[in-house]
Formats: structure tokens, C-alpha cells, sequence
């Protein structure tokens, strides 16, 4: 029945796509959307080819950008459970991706990454678009970094702000230093990255944006950037500059700031959240692990050995009061 219902939704696309009927596509295509996160497995490759043309949608505002954002979502979803995939579909998919960054809003941004991220690591393996992405960004961010130091103006702040969101986005979706430790000869584009040191050098870069002097919107947008950098590593939370940061922020009279580094430690503690329930499959181990409790002192001293395990939370309880 399911499977009759994804059907009908694609042709009914089709159908009002031949209409002046195109504000009805939005509905469809978000019932597509929830179907792909229930049942991937639903969606075929001419579905995706059916759909692949709204990846051209202009994202300007409107049930176009929502349509974008939905059929992006559907790529994520569904093409990395597909088997054998026509490769200039994948092709084509990318290319779009790519596109969508150069042009699109942030909202868009916040799906095209990590369904970008996705056909790469798992489908083509063409990482040198992600290179790229991140070059193109830290290096940009860099120059004006010690632009800053020595005086310079900056360059317009929507210029910024666009390549910390990019940069944050796919360190979070994306762990090069991983990747590269297993397949140096795949990632040349990152020579001058000594090993093992792409995210810390990312971070420390970003941070550089949240100085008090500059102005709050680029602070907010380099907060934002570094919780998407928090998310994907959370030990870089136990780093000093880290602390001295919430610390500044939390001492200062600025609301904007205090709420929007609030957002990202909800969004932390909804993605711990979420581990520890993929984790409730009823073992001995994983209840232990579920109602373990973790020492701030201990977590300090041992980051290496305890991973990532219980970080945020316990960071966070050092800001209760706050």
C-alpha cells in the first residue's frame, strides 16, 4: 500500500507540473518527504529522476525554496539505499548540489551540505569537491583573519558570514581528518594541513570571527558556525578558548549572543539526546552507558580516552546558573 502511495504522489507531480496548478506540488512533495524518512527503500531511481529537475528550483522565497528543501531532503534520504545507481544521475546530483551552494539561502544550506556530505562519502567518493568547499572558505577566512590583525576593513559581512555557515556545515557532515588518515592519497588538496590537524585549525580560525570588536551579526554568525563544529567533535568544547568564549558570552549584557549560543547547546544536548536513545536496545551495556554519570575533572584529564561520551552535558552543567 505504501509503495501504491509513493507511486500516485510522483504522478500526481507529473500531472500538475502540466497544470497552472504548481501551488498543489509543495503538498505533494512534502508527502514525499515524510515517506522517504519512513521508507526509503520505497523510492526508486526514476522517482529521484522525476524529482531531480526541482533541484534547479529557484530558492528565492516562497513554496519554491520549501519544494527545494524538501527534494533535497529526499536525495539525502533515499539514493544511499539504492543499488547501482545510475552514475550520471550522481553526477548530476552533485552538480546541482554545488550549484545550490554558491546561490542559496542558509535554510537551503542547512540540507544541501549534509545531502552533499552524503553522496560523496557513501556514493562517489569525489572528494574533491568537499575539498574544495573547504578550501576555498578557510582560505578566504584566513586572509581576512590577518586582515583584521593588521588593520585591513573588512570585506561586505554577508561575504563572511556565507563562508563561516559553509565551512562550519561541512567540517560538522564531513571528517576530513578521518578520511585523509585512511586515504591520504585522496585528499591533496589538503597539503598544507598537517595530519590530523584540519578541524582544530577550522575551529581556531572561526573563533577568531567572535571577537568583541567586530560587529554582533558576524559574531552570531561565527558562534552559529562553531556549534556546527560542536556537533560534529565535542571534545573541541574542553578547549580553553572554547571556555573562555561561553564564559565572555555569558558574563556580557548582549541577549543576542547569550541566546544564540543557548541554541547551541540545545541543539547539543537534542543530538546527545538522540545517541543515547539509539542506544537503548535493551543490553546490560547500553543501560549502563545510558545512566552513567560523567565527572567534569575526570572528562578533562582522560579526552582522549573517553571520546566524545557525555561532554556536552556535562560542559553545560558548569553554565546552570548562568
Amino acid at each position: 500500500m505504501y509503495q501504491w502511495y509513493v507511486d500516485c504522489l510522483i504522478e500526481r507531480v507529473l500531472s500538475l507540473e502540466e497544470t497552472s496548478e504548481r501551488n498543489e506540488i509543495l503538498p505533494c512533495i512534502h508527502l514525499l518527504y515524510l515517506f522517504s524518512r519512513a521508507r526509503c527503500h520505497l523510492f526508486t531511481e526514476a522517482h529521484l529522476m522525476t524529482l531531480q529537475p526541482y533541484l534547479k528550483e529557484s530558492s528565492t522565497g516562497g513554496s519554491e525554496q520549501k519544494v527545494l528543501q524538501y527534494v533535497v531532503m529526499i536525495f539525502q534520504e533515499t539514493l544511499p539505499s539504492l543499488k547501482h545507481v545510475n552514475p550520471s544521475l550522481l553526477v548530476q546530483v552533485e552538480k546541482e548540489l554545488l550549484t545550490i551552494l554558491s546561490k542559496s539561502p542558509q535554510l537551503i544550506l542547512n540540507v544541501a551540505i549534509p545531502c552533499l556530505c552524503q553522496v560523496v562519502e557513501r556514493l562517489t567518493k569525489s572528494y574533491q569537491f568537499l575539498t574544495r568547499v573547504l578550501r576555498s572558505c578557510f582560505d578566504k577566512l584566513t586572509r581576512e583573519a590577518q586582515g583584521m590583525t593588521a588593520g585591513k576593513p573588512l570585506p561586505p559581512l554577508k561575504t563572511l558570514m556565507r563562508m563561516l555557515i559553509l565551512l562550519g556545515l561541512v567540517c560538522r557532515h564531513f571528517n576530513f581528518d578521518a578520511h585523509r588518515a585512511k586515504q591520504p592519497d585522496r585528499f591533496p588538496e589538503l597539503h598544507a594541513f598537517p595530519a590530523g590537524t584540519v578541524t582544530t585549525r577550522v575551529f581556531t580560525t572561526v573563533a577568531k570571527f567572535t571577537q568583541v570588536s567586530l560587529p554582533q551579526p558576524l559574531q552570531l554568525v561565527a558562534v552559529q558556525s562553531l556549534g556546527n563544529l560542536f556537533q560534529g567533535y565535542p571534545s573541541l568544547l574542553l578547549r580553553d578558548e572554547s571556555r573562555t568564549l561561553m564564559d565572555r558570552i555569558f558574563a556580557s549584557t548582549d541577549r543576542d549572543l547569550k541566546l544564540q549560543l543557548l541554541k547551541v547547546f540545545l541543539e547539543l544536548l537534542s543530538q546527545e539526546q538522540l545517541k543515547l536513545d539509539r542506544d537503548k536496545d535493551g543490553t546490560p551495556a547500553a543501560n549502563a552507558k545510558l545512566h552513567a554519570t560523567v565527572d567534569l575533572k575526570v572528562l578533562i584529564g582522560n579526552a582522549q580516552e573517553l571520546g566524545d561520551a557525555g561532554v556536552c552535558s556535562a560542559i553545560m552543567q558548569c553554565y546552570v546558573d548562568a
